[in-house]
């Protein structure tokens, strides 16, 4: 399949971990990652994921509003402040009962959030959008599907203007209140490979060791993208935990399915590993995992590349550049030997929450969450990319791969997720968040 095909907006929550019986909360996987068995006393790896079903954000919002009647979503403004929808924002047992269930808010976040009157519950915008999913998503125009939190509606975003109408139409068909969507036009979104520029200096496009999260990489085909984070891959043909890094599938000679594609640091022929896991897409399923007839899918852009022996690596590590970058603008590439420590692995990021991403071409930029469930399709092709992540924030060629992670404190992050592509008309990046990387491969440690 081709590489550099413009990608345009569509939408889906990012995967999550079962929920237990007294809260809605997904496992975060870092409290799983090894444990000790009594008889030997050897650490046994963990998948980073739970052995129970996964649920989406849109999933778990979906079953507050079931168990709290009236609850309609929420988001993060852009002073950090919680905001909580609710039909009757009277009835404060029922807020608080909703933030209680949501586990992972800390106490102070859910007792300072402020409550907004929905015009919809979640449970109603999430049987719409599947509706919406099955009948009209990849077709005559729609090119993306989203339940955006922040305005208590469906979004459908379209190819252009012309398109509108018969949209419109055809969301009164499928019974659909006008007022409850949003049609807008999308901006496309494209894979960031980018021709390598020669050394600069102390920068992520050198040559480095050891090796970690958003170093420049380059595929034998030619073509630079980034190092996204060392993870322990387990080996399902030897039955072996082999040391190895995950970056894009898109990065690779071929994406989806495994051509052994080599892969050098910071050029080709400096080779430090070899794709060994890219898995095919998927067709047909049922329930939200639904590929759209004519589509096949995929839950990531994301591919393991297996490290050839010798080659200094790190775990847990990402390089640090001296500043970042908001809005449009680029952040350092200049990184001095510092690094992150990666310290957990997030579920799924809210809206309006802040997340960076480290990237060989425009280094370390940040911004807000503007979008939390995405489903993608490829322009062009009959490919969709399900329950993918938008951040405001500048990327460009050469980016894809990058580490997305939220930061804790100065020098400690949660890994987050994959950066796979740019819409560069609204200074955003598209990517691939780690729950639904971690559902696809075989990966245990990643720190």
């Amino acid at each position: 399949m081709r590489k550099n095909l413009p990608l345009i907006l569509t939408s889906l929550a990012l995967f999550l971990l079962l929920a237990g019986c007294d809260s809605i909360s997904s496992t975060d996987p870092a409290t799983e990652r090894r444990a000790v068995t009594p008889e030997t006393g050897r650490i046994t790896p963990h998948r980073l994921q739970s052995a129970q079903p996964f649920q989406t954000l849109d999933d778990r919002l979906a079953e507050v509003a079931d168990r709290v009647p009236g609850f309609g979503g929420l988001f993060f403004d852009e002073d950090g402040r919680l905001h909580v929808y609710q039909l009757d924002p009277s009835l404060s047992s029922r807020t608080t009962a909703a933030l209680d269930l949501l586990t992972d808010l800390d106490p102070a976040t859910r007792a300072d959030a402020r409550v907004l009157e929905a015009t919809y519950d979640f449970r109603q915008l999430q049987e719409w959008r599947l509706l919406v999913r099955q009948n009209l998503l990849g077709h005559d125009g729609v090119m993306s599907l989203d339940i955006d939190e922040r305005v208590n509606r469906l979004t459908v975003g379209i190819e252009d203007a012309a398109h509108r109408e018969q949209t419109r139409a055809a969301l009164e068909a499928l019974g659909i209140p006008e007022e409850a969507v949003l049609v807008v036009e999308t901006s496309p979104f494209t894979p960031l490979q980018a021709i390598p520029p020669g050394w600069q200096g102390n920068t992520l496009v050198e040559e480095v060791d050891p090796k970690a999260g958003g170093l420049q990489i380059e595929r034998s085909a030619g073509g630079a993208c980034t190092l996204g984070f060392n993870a322990t891959w387990y080996n399902q043909q030897t039955g072996q935990y082999e040391d190895a890094f995950v970056t894009n599938s898109h990065c690779t000679n071929v994406q989806g399915g495994v051509e052994n594609t080599a892969f050098g640091q910071p050029d080709s022929p400096d080779v430090i590993g070899t794709e060994v896991q890219d898995p095919p897409y998927f067709s047909g399923t049922s329930g939200y995992y639904t590929c759209p007839v004519g589509y096949v899918c995929r839950l990531s852009d994301s591919a393991v590349v297996r490290y050839a022996p010798g080659i200094d690596h790190v775990l847990g590590k990402i390089y640090k550049t001296r500043s970042y970058g908001t809005g449009g603008s680029m952040g350092s590439i200049i990184h001095d030997g510092n690094m992150f420590t990666i310290t957990s692995t997030g579920t799924y990021p809210y809206a309006g929450q802040t997340l960076n991403k480290i990237g060989r071409t425009t280094g370390w930029t940040r911004g807000p969450v503007s979008n939390t469930c995405i489903d993608i399709s490829q322009y062009g092709t009959s490919i969709i990319l399900l329950c993918q992540g938008i951040v405001d924030a500048r990327s460009d060629g050469g980016d894809s791969g990058s580490p997305v992670f939220r930061q804790l404190s100065e020098n400690e992050v949660r890994l987050e997720g994959i950066l796979w592509g740019e819409n560069p008309n609204a200074h955003q990046f598209a990517f691939s968040p780690i729950a639904s990387v971690t559902q696809e491969l075989d990966i245990y440690y990643v720190y």
